[in-house]
């Protein structure tokens, strides 16, 4: 909870139940242990958390936590750094002002070290420079593949699933790309536990589409087949490409990117405020009124170097 509680200061409590951003006392539902926790979301409501933002009820900023992640990313997002990442043919892509650019007809970039948590999430933003150029981001893992593509040519936006049958990609949706020409688009793609999640300029373009895990994954073994890949046709410009692995946000392998938890009638939700450090309703689920112990209602020391009693 740091900076809000630090160690070695106390808490009054009230037996109360606590509202959309009290502090709580309550007991872990999975370990038993107690906790303080601040309250984010009441009974009946539904919470969401997308690209590092809280949405509650599918409204966001709906309280003072502004501190959560959503991608951890597994490397910044500093673009010079990119080779480091994907293999990448200096001949065909070269970095020039913040941005790197196309020189080839058609270029296919891969994650250079697979990683084998699957539930990674690939975000990029790109300029389409001729009307000819596309882009595209994208995920596979074994026969499972997705990808994000902007087309230039028909002003047009596709999500695609490549089919072991007809061994193509296919259209699963598609739209308009919203905008002027050559303006830059942010694109997501992530594919995390049984949720595809695919955004475009913050909007999402994928709803409610399952995905089962292949027979070729199994999550213990080492693997080489996951892959993270940008492709670029024609003159196209890419940067701020972010890579995460959603591993801290579970809740029983429940809670993918993008994932709505809808709370019951006797449920609450909480956060930890130093989000990126705490294990929280993510991880164990909602709590129950039963597990709630009561709202913290006095902080002491405010000073936290006179730590100790108070005498008030």
């Amino acid at each position: 909870m740091s900076p809000s509680i630090n160690a070695g200061q106390w808490l009054w409590q009230s037996n109360d139940m606590p509202q959309r951003g009290d502090l709580a006392i309550i007991t872990e539902p999975d370990s038993g242990i107690k906790a303080v926790k601040r309250c984010v979301a009441l009974e009946g409501d539904s919470v969401q958390i997308i690209g590092g933002t809280l949405y509650i009820n599918g409204q966001s900023k709906t309280t003072a936590i502004s501190s959560i992640k959503e991608l951890s990313p597994e490397w910044a997002a500093d673009d010079k750094n990119l080779q480091k990442v994907f293999v990448i043919d200096e001949d065909q892509v070269g970095f020039r002002k913040g941005w790197w650019k196309n020189s080839s007809n058609q270029t296919l970039l891969y994650l250079s070290a697979p990683n084998d948590s699957f539930g990674h999430a690939l975000a990029a933003s790109c300029k389409l420079k001729s009307t000819t150029a596309s882009f595209a981001i994208g995920i596979e893992r074994g026969k499972t593949k997705f990808r994000l593509a902007l087309n230039a040519e028909n002003s047009s936006w596709s999500l695609e699933m490549f089919t072991k049958t007809r061994q193509r990609y296919e259209v699963i949706e598609q739209g308009e790309i919203k905008g002027d020409s050559e303006q830059p688009h942010e694109l997501l793609i992530s594919v995390a536990h049984d949720q595809l999640v695919a955004k475009i300029d913050g909007a999402d373009v994928a709803e409610n589409i399952a995905v089962e895990l292949p027979e070729d994954w199994q999550p213990r073994e080492s693997s080489n087949t996951e892959q993270l890949f940008i492709a670029l046709r024609d003159e196209c410009e890419f940067q701020n490409v972010q890579i995460g692995c959603q591993i801290n946000y579970d809740i029983s392998g429940n809670f993918g990117v993008g994932k709505v938890f809808n709370l019951t009638g006797d449920e609450f939700f909480f956060l930890g405020d130093n989000s990126s450090f705490s294990r929280d309703s993510r991880h164990y689920g909602a709590v129950s009124k039963n597990q709630i112990i009561g709202v913290a209602t006095k902080l002491w020391p405010r000073n936290i170097d006179d730590n100790g009693w108070p005498l008030e």
